[in-house]
């Protein structure tokens, strides 16, 4: 299962999008990861965009530096993660001036808006089924492109959706409440999916944060 943070009608939640032996089987939209886990199973591999922890007083994830250099033209698409003693600051201008004397640089609304997300993931660190995928690197790896252009725009959209369609995942055009969440939102989850087929088989590669101090992988 491929899962992307979502907003349907005014509520926050998660929307998910199920395989089965590489093809579509179902899509939810649930307001808790959670909730998410609970309705597929424990044994089920989930392929989750949101980082599922972060470094302690470190500059940078590795994973995401190895990730950006991937990206390329589209780097700006992977947030920086700040340490998790920012995530903890709820307020903005305190979490970015602790970044600032912890890091050297402050943290952008972006990456501290993201806090709640995260920090819910944390919940799912233990879980041995569950993995952190960044879209824009897997649809990378599905097209085998250099650069997409951006998700919301039509290209972009279609180039995602005949991406997937041409590796056997089709979206039909009844998606239940799921299908209220943007379609940006359901495309990243479909390839997040796609990501956690490859897992489940060992056909999966990963992006490696460093082992000494137990930072996250970016699965693809």
């Amino acid at each position: 299962m491929g899962v992307d943070a979502a907003t349907v009608h005014g509520s926050r939640g998660w929307v998910a999008v199920a395989l089965r032996e590489g093809r579509f089987t179902e899509a939810l939209f649930a307001s808790s990861l959670v909730d998410v886990r609970q309705r597929m199973g424990d044994d089920a591999t989930l392929a989750i965009d949101i980082p599922i922890g972060a470094a302690s007083g470190a500059a940078e994830r590795r994973c995401d530096t190895l990730g950006r250099q991937r990206l390329g033209a589209r780097r700006s698409t992977l947030y920086p993660i700040p340490p998790l003693e920012v995530l903890q600051e709820p307020d903005h201008a305190a979490a970015s001036a602790l970044c600032r004397e912890l890091t050297g640089k402050g943290v952008s609304r972006q990456s501290h808006g993201l806090r709640h997300r995260i920090l819910e993931a944390l919940e799912l660190k233990a879980d041995p089924h569950a993995f952190e995928v960044h879209p824009e690197l897997s649809f990378l790896a599905l097209t085998g492109l250099e650069a997409l252009a951006p998700k919301k725009t039509w290209e972009g959209m279609a180039q995602r959706r005949h991406a997937l369609e041409g590796a056997g995942i089709v979206l039909p055009l009844d998606l239940g409440e799921a299908g209220a969440a943007p379609v940006d939102d359901l495309l990243d989850a479909a390839v997040a999916a796609w990501t956690a087929d490859r897992i489940a088989a060992g056909r999966a590669e990963c992006l490696p944060g460093d082992p000494e101090t137990g930072e996250p992988i970016i699965w693809i």
